[in-house]
């Protein structure tokens, strides 16, 4: 590994510990290598996955069941329950609408950025 990789990465690190952010990832079903790079990225992040019923028997994880995940976790996001979220496996059109319609935002132009 190069030092300047390795002054990056220690950074991240310190970056990390001082406030793990609470980061909201939608799954509409399990998925074992999505949840095996979330438990990776714990260290970095509180995660907690939203989704149907599907996922509550998922465990290690915080997890909110919802029968309309798209706007609980825009709701989420729009309350400050959660620092922000990555739309994962749900619908990425009813999430954006959700989002739109709870923030008041008036476009897309307004949208957070949301990994998916």
């Amino acid at each position: 590994m190069n030092e300047t990789f390795k002054r990056f990465d220690t950074a991240v690190e310190k970056f990390a510990s001082m406030r793990k952010p609470t980061i909201a990832f939608g799954m509409q079903e399990p998925d074992r290598e999505i949840l095996e790079s979330l438990e990776r990225s714990k260290k970095y992040a509180d995660i907690i996955l939203v989704g149907p019923e599907a996922i509550q028997n998922i465990s290690g994880f915080t997890v909110v069941v919802d029968s309309a995940p798209e706007e609980k976790i825009a709701h989420m996001l729009v309350s400050g329950e959660i620092s922000g979220f990555v739309r994962g496996t749900i619908d990425d059109f009813k999430t954006n609408e959700a989002y739109l319609k709870l923030s008041g935002a008036s476009g897309e132009e307004d949208l957070p950025s949301i990994l998916q």
